[in-house]
């Protein structure tokens, strides 16, 4: 009876066969084969195939005595596996060598410790890997597990931490507070704050504080409990943020100190922003103007400011478009607008920033400028046509002048008295200089209003004109004029010849008193050329450098010419684009420099020294 009725499968098999000799009712009903079936079978068949030679083995073992082995697996009828851990005793049945078997399914066990495998596994892999740092503590606040990121944060070897009270890794000031805080909660269970991700401070081995983020998480075992933390140094994270916030701090104090308007619209057109200086110029406040359609769009173009609104969706970036703007007291003005579009963190345009300039006064200083300059076109024109027509109407009295002052002095001058031969002189001398003034103002008329024909010219082909031109002079004041290598220019071929005869003939008027010496030398620099034109005259004062450029200017009386030249030098200069200067010491000679604009297809056209040198 106890066998037939014990709750537990029980059976005998033959040592030898291995064959069931005899099954109880809880070993039918667990594997669920009926008696007749067990009492045909081995131990062979309710065995997987694969385990039947371990099955063997532990059978030839023969123990005498009660043994308890397992786990194994058994199969059911049904084709499902247990896993099960028996208990054999050696008896002798019908005659022959048996054993008497007690199994118990632990296949529930079983899987409950593989499942616990599995996660303490997990756990470990998660700790392991975890770059935050893992600590557990007891009731006692002592702590019992330390992860290695522990190490990283706070400097201590999570070893030497076990056992040692939590409250090591916290500045002195929250140690008292946090062992009030944890013992009160174990008292009661109420949490003072969330438990997630609180920040803190920390303390480092070397005394040093440490921002943290920590989430704490609580289990219980019996009467125990443990607190395990999950603790990850924010310093970057801390110094990141306020950087931002320092940035943030920095563009809200620009952008409500410029004195620009600046405006944030999302895509409908509504204030988002607007900042002191948008409300200094078009009168509504921010709170007046948030989340309302932006209302400083004249009637008129609403419609226009409607497709605008498209474009900028669209990523249209507007750089100094000038609209006309409302102002809450009905004043229109015009406005500059710069924008940019504002980006979503999935980078889909979420709004504009627009930057506004109140043009109103520049557009009427602009519109005066223009005024302006078209009256003193007009006054120039006017002062031009005078110019010239008062330079042909002064010409032909100041030849005849001249003329009949020649014949009077031919035919009367004989039969004055000094006095009127004197006079005659005079009358003479005046009407010379007043017709060389008017052929003078024809000339600098001519430079000034001539159409450049402006070609890529060699300067020692100008060089030669002028000289060929002066060639007379030259020989007259027994002069010597040496140039070097010259270099190729843009400009127009009669005004630079006129240029360098002005320049070569200056240099023979004031000669000193030996005979001139003059040379021409260039120096390339990277965009321009250098032109040096140095005589042995008798130079100047440096104080005069800048009248000798004025018109009809004289350094004194006794200096021949009309105080043309250096005029006409600088004229033409400037119509080619260039500049002119001098440098000069009284008796020490003058160098005029003339800078052109290098043209960068050319080079520096070259000509023999010798012959150089050797030109009269």
């Amino acid at each position: 009876m106890l066998f037939t009725n014990n709750p537990m499968p029980m059976w005998m098999f033959d040592e030898g066969t291995l064959a069931f000799l005899d099954v109880n009712e809880a070993a039918i009903e667990a594997y669920g084969y009926a008696r007749e079936e067990f009492l045909s079978m081995t131990l062979h068949d309710i065995r997987p195939p694969e385990e039947v030679d371990g099955l063997l083995a532990d059978i030839g073992r023969r123990r005498p005595t009660r043994h308890t082995d397992g786990p194994w697996r058994h199969r059911k009828k049904d084709g499902s596996v247990i896993v099960v851990e028996i208990t054999a005793v050696p008896i002798t049945a019908f005659g022959r060598p048996a054993k008497f078997v007690s199994a118990t399914d632990i296949t529930a066990r079983v899987q409950a410790e593989a499942e616990l495998r599995r996660s303490e596994e997990q756990y470990r892999a998660i700790v392991e890997t975890a770059t935050d740092a893992i600590i557990t503590i007891d009731e006692n606040s002592r702590i019992v597990f330390a992860s290695t990121p522990v190490e990283t944060i706070f400097g201590h070897d999570p070893t030497s931490l076990i056992g040692q009270p939590l409250t090591n890794l916290m500045p002195q000031t929250l140690r008292a507070a946090h062992l009030a805080g944890f013992k009160k909660y174990l008292q009661t269970n109420q949490r003072q704050t969330s438990w997630k991700l609180l920040e803190l401070v920390g303390c480092r081995k070397d005394g040093s504080e440490v921002p943290l983020e920590l989430s704490i998480g609580e289990f219980r075992s019996g009467s125990g409990r443990w607190f395990t933390g999950v603790v990850r140094d924010v310093s970057d994270r801390r110094r990141a943020r306020d950087m931002l916030q320092e940035s943030k701090e920095q563009i809200k104090t620009v952008v409500e100190t410029v004195p620009l308007a600046v405006s944030e619209l999302d895509l409908l057109g509504r204030v988002v922003f607007w900042n002191r200086a948008a409300e200094k110029m078009f009168q509504w406040t921010e709170v007046e103007v948030r989340d309302r359609e932006l209302p400083i769009i004249p009637e008129d173009e609403h419609q226009d400011f409607k497709h605008l609104l498209s474009e900028l969706a669209g990523g249209r970036q507007l750089n100094g478009l000038e609209r006309k703007g409302r102002r809450k007291d009905g004043k229109v003005i015009t406005c500059a607008i710069w924008t940019a579009s504002l980006h979503s963190a999935g980078g889909s345009i979420r709004g504009t920033v627009a930057v506004i300039a109140d043009v109103t006064e520049r557009k009427l200083a602009e519109e005066q400028t223009r005024k302006h300059l078209r009256e003193l076109a007009a006054y120039e024109r006017q002062l031009e046509e005078f110019a010239w027509a008062a330079a042909h109407r002064l010409e032909e009295p100041a030849r005849f002048a001249l003329s009949r002052a020649d014949e009077a002095q031919q035919h009367w001058s004989s039969v004055l008295p000094s006095e009127g031969q004197a006079d005659l002189g005079e009358v003479r001398t005046a009407a010379w200089q007043m017709h060389a003034h008017v052929q003078g103002l024809r000339m600098y008329w001519d430079v000034q209003h001539k159409a450049l024909a402006t070609h890529t010219i060699g300067l020692q082909s100008i060089v030669d004109a002028a000289l060929d031109t002066l060639a007379s002079k030259l020989a007259d004041n027994a002069a010597r004029v040496t140039y070097g290598t010259l270099p190729n220019i843009s400009g127009d071929r009669q005004l630079l010849t006129q240029l360098f005869i002005q320049l070569l003939d200056n240099a023979l008027k004031f000669r000193y008193l030996r005979s001139p010496e003059i040379h021409i030398s260039a120096e390339g620099l990277e965009e321009s050329w250098i032109l040096r034109i140095k005589d042995n005259g008798i130079g100047m004062d440096s104080r005069d450098f800048d009248r000798a450029f004025h018109l009809f200017e004289k350094l004194s009386r006794q200096q021949p010419g009309l105080g043309l030249g250096l005029s006409l030098v600088r004229q033409i200069m400037q119509r080619h684009e260039g500049s002119v200067s001098i440098t000069s010491e009284p008796r020490g000679g003058t160098t005029v420099y003339l800078t052109f604009k290098r043209c960068p297809e050319t080079t520096a056209q070259s000509e023999p020294q010798s012959s150089a040198d050797q030109r009269r």
